[in-house]
């Protein structure tokens, strides 16, 4: 927990106009080497905006040797907004699997097909119908009946009308943390959107970040504007 909050933080104060998407993929796995964990392989963040989760910059934690090499690079600009999707593992090469878990999560892709079954066509116009055809995650079980919306999405799932949510998982005695926070880059530094909260006195570690480059990159600010009652105060003064 302790290394993906610090890899978090460390990495969000990397988020600056110039600056590169493979600087968090270094940034990230220098914070995990402190802690003597590992970030998941290939695991993706991507800039958002507007009815878009999914933009084209694209940021990979642990590349494999294939991602990394077909991985475009791209700079971060101002008003570029991220969603930063953080996940550490205990395991040494932070390779997860498939897992047994069936997923309830699923959203709309924006591709089209004519589908052929009957039942497909009908949960499909519901699905849409309950998420507003907004390409956001959706829970099925929220549909009239989900046992039968599994087997009526399966054909929208093949041809990629839907994409599924799939839970994966690590090795047995393997334990992941996980940190999304959506935020804003601006003139004045970084802001927060969504952020997860995290209580250090909760999570003790008998590790601790001793590089001077991380250190000093957790010691700036992540906005640097003074709020304008701070402001007035420091005026008045």
């Amino acid at each position: 927990m302790q290394a993906a909050w610090t890899a978090s933080e460390a990495a969000l104060r990397t988020f600056k106009p110039g600056k590169k998407n493979w600087d968090i993929t270094n940034i990230v796995a220098k914070v995990a080497k402190e802690f003597d964990v590992t970030p998941l392989e290939s695991m993706l963040s991507h800039n958002q905006e507007r009815m878009v989760m999914y933009g084209p910059k694209e940021i990979i934690l642990n590349p494999s040797k294939q991602n990394k090499n077909s991985m475009e690079t791209h700079k971060f600009d101002e008003n570029d907004v991220y969603g930063l999707d953080i996940l550490i593992s205990t395991s040494k090469d932070g390779k997860v699997k498939p897992s047994n878990f069936r997923t309830s999560l699923y959203k709309l892709t924006g591709e089209s097909y004519a589908l052929k079954m009957k039942m497909s066509h009908k949960i499909l116009a519901e699905f849409k119908s309950k998420c507003d055809g907004h390409p956001f995650p959706y829970n099925i079980r929220n549909l009239e009946d989900p046992k039968k919306a599994r087997g009526g999405l399966a054909e929208s799932v093949n041809h990629k009308i839907l994409l599924p949510y799939d839970v994966v998982i690590e090795k047995d005695g393997e334990y992941i943390a996980q940190f999304f926070t959506t935020f804003g880059i601006t003139k004045t530094g970084i802001v927060k959107y969504t952020s997860p909260v995290f209580d250090s006195e909760l999570y003790k570690s008998d590790k601790k970040v001793t590089d001077e480059e991380i250190l000093k990159l957790l010691e700036e600010p992540l906005n640097t504007k003074v709020p304008k009652s701070k402001a007035t105060k420091a005026e008045k003064a």
